[in-house]
């Protein structure tokens, strides 16, 4: 267990930690250029709907009953003038107000708003110029307008205009809303606070869980009777780390839809594989059983080659920096285009040996060779990394590959790392029967050479144009493109109602961003006792305002998923109840986790970082079958 926590919390968690460090500076420039856009299509979708809501708060019938300043005397106008107050309290707006053309057409009459003001008159009898964006709403299309443009004297608002319909369809009238440009740079100053919070507290969360499990590993030898403080802290580790890869991960996934600048997308991209690739290594970490195993389970996949050189080669050349490195690719262009093995241990020998090479040498070459020799199905399949660096001394190549022991500390003081990583290398390499050699000179570099053999999926191999692009690191660069137009499709759904749980609103905002593509309306509550309050609101009412799922955190304060859970279940005393979908969306991933969640009412789970395929599985599921079973019953 020593051996497994020490060697996959050290080596690849600091060398993932790196690379995520080398990329916050273009993380928080990325997303603060982004800021910007989403403010901007975010706040006018907010108030378009505002306006056309604010349309349907009165009917046609109402405003023609106030015509003049003595209409104002009437209790159907202070009865309005209280429905509008309440209305803009409940949607948090400034100002909503409604106007009607004059019978010239070119000016318009105030007729009412919710202003408490003395100063502000309704029903004015002075009409005022109609201006772009209300012209717009009474020729029936709802429009905004920019900063203090809808009227003059009313600098720094943000306003929105719907035309309000008669029962034939004529436009009789206009509803505007109005927000302060003020509270548009507090949520900027907020999101900008969240980035900055996100990037220090995702640091902060693997320092300590560094520290944590490897604290907690000594202490575990000291007394069996640890195990039930094990299991809580590394569900707790587990929840601790992967939130804040929820958000890294998720927002990426959401700006990467978009279409962006090309260094932009590329640095997004960089940090949603260094995102991918430390969950992968939490996942490991975090799994109990394969801690009390203390062994690794091989995992058999069919993978594609030239995504994995690229994504090995590209990860792992940042860690040049500044040094005055060469690096050189090369591949055969006879190398399998598919394979079936563990692709991830795999990657985790090859980014080992390539992690080295740029450590240990501070100038000079580093190469990475790739090869293979085809025995019927089976490709024995060479990787070999060869540096100019520090070299190993003679004495020191027997014991290489000890537990435990770091050569030369002395020297390598400076060195990031804890030197652990080639004896978990060769215990990876030996349980996919193959085998790694060494060559090395001291003062003038090594050679690191491993030899796996694995099954061909398919006789194609790289071709010499794929070759190229790869030896050229271009690859990349041309897949990037290939993926904005083979973005992820997702599957068209009926109209429906989600309701995501979760106490972080950056979590919210993941689960938004990722649903928002399938047009459903999306309910959001931030603790158990919301939910159930929001649960109970709709559990008797039409079929169309009851939630067709449920995503619920399991990990909140007061209230966790699972008692929320259960209180909907056996508490609400009503069918919907106790069969809605409750789907648990967690970063509470350990082993066992699953079996848990169903054990106490929940239909199915995610884990978070959220995958888009298996969210896309669970809303065909709940969503789209069970549309299409209650059509079938109504034939």
């Amino acid at each position: 267990m020593k051996f497994f926590v020490k060697e996959h919390l050290t080596t690849p968690l600091f060398f993932v930690s790196a690379v995520i460090m080398l990329l916050i500076s273009l993380y928080i420039r990325t997303l603060m250029n982004s800021t910007s856009d989403f403010l901007e299509n975010n706040i006018e979708s907010r108030l378009l709907a505002l306006s056309r809501l604010a349309a349907v708060q009165v009917t046609s019938a109402e405003l023609d009953q106030l015509r003049t300043p003595q209409d104002m005397e009437k209790p159907e106008y202070a009865a309005l003038k209280e429905r509008l107050i309440k209305f803009g309290e409940e949607v948090d707006i400034l100002f909503v107000y409604y106007m009607r053309l004059t019978d010239d057409g070119q000016l318009c009459q105030f007729i009412i708003d919710n202003d408490l003001s003395e100063d502000t008159v309704g029903l004015s009898t002075e009409p005022i110029p109609v201006e772009e964006s209300p012209e717009s709403a009474f020729n029936g299309i709802a429009a905004t307008a920019g900063l203090g443009n809808y009227s003059e004297g009313y600098s720094g608002l943000l306003s929105s205009f719907a035309p309000v319909f008669d029962p034939e369809g004529n436009v009789v009238a206009i509803a505007g809303v109005d927000i302060t440009d003020e509270a548009v740079l507090l949520m900027q100053e907020r999101i900008t606070t969240t980035v900055i919070l996100l990037v220090v507290s995702m640091l902060l969360v693997i320092a300590s869980g560094c520290l944590g499990l490897y604290l907690y590993n000594r202490k575990a030898r000291q007394s069996e009777s640890a195990n039930i403080s094990k299991s809580q802290f590394l569900a707790n580790m587990s929840h601790e780390i992967r939130t804040p890869l929820n958000a890294v991960i998720g927002l990426s996934d959401i700006e990467l839809q978009k279409d962006l600048p090309e260094d932009s997308r590329e640095s997004l991209e960089k940090i949603h594989k260094s995102g991918v690739s430390l969950l992968s290594i939490i996942n490991d970490i975090l799994d109990i059983s394969k801690i009390e195993a203390g062994a690794f389970k091989i995992v058999l996949v069919d993978f594609e080659v030239s995504s994995f050189i690229d994504d090995v080669v590209q990860q792992n050349i940042m860690r040049i920096g500044s040094k005055i490195i060469k690096f050189s690719l090369n591949i055969s262009e006879d190398f399998p285009m598919e394979l079936h093995g563990d692709e991830i241990r795999i990657r985790q020998i090859v980014s080992n040996l390539l992690s080295n090479a740029f450590k240990y040498t501070k100038e000079g070459t580093v190469e990475l060779k790739i090869w293979s020799i085809i025995d019927n199905e089976i490709a024995n399949c060479y990787f070999s990394v060869t540096d100019s660096g520090i070299g190993i001394k003679p004495k020191d190549l027997s014991r290489l590959f000890n537990e435990y022991a770091q050569l030369d500390s002395k020297a390598n003081r400076n060195i990031e790392g804890t030197g652990l990583g080639l004896s978990i290398t060769k215990k990876l390499i030996s349980l996919m029967d193959g085998n790694i050699t060494v060559e090395s000179e001291y003062g003038k570099g090594s050679i690191f050479t491993v030899e796996i053999p694995l099954k061909m999926v398919g006789t194609a191999t790289l071709g010499k144009e794929v070759a190229g692009e790869l030896e050229s690191l271009h690859y990349g660069s041309k897949k990037s493109k290939l993926s904005k137009k083979t973005n992820f499709s997702r599957s068209k759904l009926p109209p429906g109602r989600v309701l995501v749980v979760d106490d972080l609103d950056v979590n919210l905002l993941v689960a938004k961003g990722l649903l928002k593509h399938y047009g459903l309306q999306i309910d959001t509550a931030i603790s158990g006792m919301e939910a159930i309050e929001k649960i109970k609101a709709v559990e008797n009412g039409p079929e169309d305002q009851k939630y067709d799922i449920i995503f619920m955190d399991h990990m909140m304060p007061n209230m966790d998923g699972i008692e929320a859970t259960n209180i909907i279940r056996n508490n609400l005393h009503s069918d919907y109840a106790k069969n809605v979908p409750i789907v648990a969306l967690t970063a509470n991933a350990i082993a066992g986790s699953k079996e848990m969640f169903l054990k106490n009412g929940f239909n199915s789970f995610i884990s978070k970082p959220i995958d888009l395929v298996q969210l896309d599985e669970e809303l065909i599921r709940w969503v789209k079958e069970k549309s299409q079973q209650m059509v079938s019953a109504k034939h």
